[in-house]
């Protein structure tokens, strides 16, 4: 039996959720330094099993050996279908190509603890879920919250935030686009948290993974792109 707390847990926990997430997020984008894109999208696609690895040890959680078969299966037919997908645009594509073929140790291993954190992540929020009576809302705001602090220091220590709010001054339609990306994605967290709290990491990293394809597959709809016979199939 699991023992929960009904008050909320101490504000650290959050914070180590917020870390987490935010070097996570620091990972996955500076791994696109080093490796091309194709590489950390087949990445993204087997993050299921680093997520089901760290529910082992975060909340000792145990998986049959068929159900990380069946995400190995799911992550191959994820990364065959994204590979099979180019744009029509075949100069464009081919300027991506010479800039996106390089990956380098250095990538890799940025990659591999992006996929560390990220599998982290939304285990140890599963955790907190799991032992203290909380909503996904304190969740969302706490860890948003620390969040800010967090990515605020960094700007100051980096001597950058003057240059962020210059930036803001000098292009006004960016206030717009932030504005509007910070809604969607608070739309999004909703979603994101829910499902966490509900029904687990793993679950949410499926739905993640599966929503790659999702989006390319109605790109195609929506712009006419090219998909090869074994992306279909």
């Amino acid at each position: 039996m699991k023992k929960v707390v009904s008050a909320g847990p101490p504000l650290y926990k959050y914070g180590i959720i917020s870390y987490a997430n935010c070097m996570s997020t620091w990972f996955q984008y500076e791994s696109l330094l080093y490796i091309s894109f194709p590489v950390q999208v087949i990445a993204k696609s087997i993050k299921t099993i680093p997520v089901m690895i760290a529910g082992k040890f975060v909340s000792g959680k145990t998986y049959p050996l068929r159900q990380y078969l069946l995400m190995l299966l799911m992550a191959f037919g994820i990364a065959l279908f994204l590979s099979g997908y180019h744009a029509n645009d075949t100069i464009k594509l081919s300027l991506k190509k010479a800039t996106q073929n390089i990956t380098t140790i250095n990538g890799l291993i940025l990659l591999i603890f992006y996929l560390i954190f990220d599998a982290f992540t939304s285990n140890y929020q599963k955790h907190i879920f799991d032992h203290y009576s909380i909503s996904f809302l304190n969740m969302m705001f706490f860890v948003n919250f620390i969040s800010t602090i967090l990515t605020g220091t960094s700007l100051v220590l980096n001597g950058t935030l003057l240059e962020c709010l210059l930036f803001m001054q000098q292009h006004r339609s960016f206030l717009i686009h932030a504005f509007a990306t910070s809604i969607c994605s608070s739309i999004g967290q909703l979603f994101i948290f829910s499902t966490i709290e509900e029904f687990g990491p793993v679950i949410f990293t499926i739905i993640m993974t599966v929503r790659q394809a999702f989006s390319i597959l109605l790109s195609c709809i929506f712009y006419g792109h090219y998909l090869s016979w074994y992306s279909i199939l």
